[in-house]
Formats: C-alpha cells, sequence, structure tokens
C-alpha cells in the first residue's frame, strides 16, 4: 500500500515538473506571410460592406451585438455579448481592413490590453489582410481570436455568408 503512494506521489511531481517546462500556447498566426490571393478578394469592400460583412459573421458566431463604433478610418469596434449561461460573457470584436494588409503586433496588444482594462471574456481581432510575424511574441493575457484574411474566407464559406 505504501509503495503505490509513493509511485502515484511521484507521478504527480513529475507531471507537474512537465508542465512548469511546457511553453504555453500561442495565438494562430499566419506565419506565410502575406498572400496576395486571399487579400485581394476583399480589395473590392467598401468600409460599409466591410462592417455589413463583420456584423453577420459576429451574429452567425452567436454573439448579440450590443454596440458597433468606427474607431479609426478602415477599422470598428464591436461590442458583444455571448448569451450562453455558463461559456457566455462580453466580447470585444476589433474589425479591421488595412490598406497595406498587415496588422502590426501593436494593435493586437492594443485589443489584448482592452479587454483586459473592460474585463471582457474574450477579444477577437478579424482583419482582411494578415498579422505580422512579431504578433505570435504577443505577451500573455486575456483571451484573444486572430481571424486573418485566410480564416475569414473560410468562416464565410461555413456560414454561407456572400462578400
Amino acid at each position: 500500500m505504501f509503495l503505490v503512494v509513493f509511485i502515484s506521489i511521484a507521478i504527480g511531481f513529475l507531471l507537474i515538473a512537465l508542465l512548469v517546462f511546457a511553453k504555453p500556447s500561442k495565438p494562430a498566426v499566419e506565419r506565410e506571410g502575406r498572400r496576395p490571393e486571399a487579400a485581394s478578394s476583399f480589395a473590392h469592400l467598401t468600409m460599409e460592406d466591410f462592417k455589413q460583412l463583420c456584423l453577420t459573421l459576429v451574429n452567425e458566431m452567436g454573439l448579440v451585438v450590443s454596440s458597433c463604433v468606427r474607431s479609426g478610418p478602415r477599422e470598428l469596434e464591436v461590442a458583444a455579448v455571448n448569451p450562453q449561461p455558463i461559456t457566455g460573457g462580453d466580447y470585444l470584436v476589433h474589425c479591421t481592413h488595412p490598406e497595406n494588409g498587415f496588422v502590426a503586433s501593436m494593435q493586437v496588444n492594443a485589443l489584448r490590453d482592452q479587454v483586459k482594462g473592460e474585463q471582457a471574456s474574450k477579444g477577437i481581432f478579424i482583419t482582411t489582410g494578415f498579422f505580422a510575424e512579431e504578433t505570435s511574441k504577443v505577451a500573455e493575457g486575456p483571451p484573444i481570436e486572430l481571424i486573418n484574411a485566410k480564416r475569414l474566407e473560410e468562416l464565410i464559406q461555413d456560414y454561407r455568408l456572400v462578400t
């Protein structure tokens, strides 16, 4: 009996040690750089079309939009609520339609800080471009989901949205 308890405790300490040395998960980032074919499929979108696409997508994802404001010439800030009883909560969605096709890590950090400051459950960053390589080195914090042009195309097809 003593041997079984001793082995169990030893295995427990071993598992804890493995967790300490495991690398924390990073957000999914487009590592292949900009893909002109994916980015160009959104080039025809006006800001009004982009706004409608983002709001429709957020609604299709099961979130209820509570407000939407333009935060810049090619950016939107959407506040939404996930009405699920246990996993729900407030979500902040930042949508950008960048001219150069890239989103810098400081923009992702700004969303992370905003999610933390407003004590939201999650942040979602939607772009018609791609996230810069250094975005994968973003500091730990509240959960942020990154949706680049490639993933946005997939979501549009999954939800059968028209662009």
